[in-house]
């Protein structure tokens, strides 16, 4: 009776282990696919991610190599890609209608604007966001599930870069610092929202301030030059060199 009792317990430990498996490797199924699957079908981009890994418990994890595409048309890479984003979420409701988001942490990011200021790929991307319907297109229909809602308490972005890619720099790239992105208590007041009100929000703030930053780098540039070019009218046959010296370090820097 002891040693049937005895494999009782070992049976009910390989059942509970096989159990918690099948818990992890589902929630981290589940949060890559949504981002794989309804990403392209609000942004009309490709949105990849190599991978999530989330504790089935706390709620704890990360997910790895986000790469988000550019509107056709656009020659970059990338319009955003990040090695980590640090997740906070309820495991629980996953599984429910409304997936509540403690918190989003992105750290050194890099954003890829490529355009100019009033049509860009951001912007575009955006154009697309507000255009579509919402609606995961791979997912199978079902005529009474109620769609997912989100409520995210904090989202942040810190330590980002700007790639810029525009003839607004006469054909040089540059790099300038992404300002940080904080937006809180996204969908509190309310059921939570939709997945596109909520990529919506984000992608306001984050094209908002890129197009500040990118702004402020143009004004800056154009000042140093209109400054240098002042130099050489006071006196071209002296200052020539130093002007010509001067544009060309402007222009390196960019």
């Amino acid at each position: 009776m002891k040693k049937l009792a005895f494999n009782f317990v070992i049976l009910l430990v390989v059942l509970l282990v096989a159990f918690l498996i099948v818990i992890y490797l589902s929630l981290n199924t589940i949060v890559k696919k949504r981002v794989e699957t309804m990403g392209p079908a609000i942004t009309k981009v490709d949105v990849k991610l190599r991978q999530v890994s989330l504790s089935p418990f706390s709620g704890l994890g990360a997910m790895s190599d986000l790469v988000v595409g550019n509107p056709a048309g656009y020659k970059t890479e990338s319009s955003f890609k990040v090695h980590e984003i640090r997740v906070a979420l309820q495991p629980k409701s996953v599984f429910s209608d409304t997936i509540v988001i403690d918190e989003i942490n992105i750290q050194s990011p890099e954003v890829t604007f490529e355009g100019n200021l009033t049509g860009n790929n951001l912007s575009k991307i955006l154009e697309n966001i507000q255009a579509s319907s919402g609606t995961d297109t791979n997912a199978p229909s079902s005529g009474t599930k109620a769609e997912k809602r989100y409520r995210v308490g904090d989202f942040v972005i810190n330590g980002g870069k700007i790639n810029l890619s525009t003839s607004l720099l006469g054909g040089k790239s540059s790099t300038v610092a992404l300002p940080d992105v904080h937006l809180k208590d996204i969908g509190k007041d309310s059921a939570g929202v939709t997945a596109k009100e909520l990529s919506e929000q984000i992608a306001q703030e984050i094209t908002k301030k890129v197009l500040v930053a990118v702004a402020g780098s143009i004004n800056e540039l154009t000042k140093q030059v209109t400054d240098t070019v002042k130099d050489l009218s006071k006196d071209p046959l002296k200052n020539v060199e130093k002007t010509t010296k001067n544009l060309k370090d402007i222009l390196k820097k960019k």
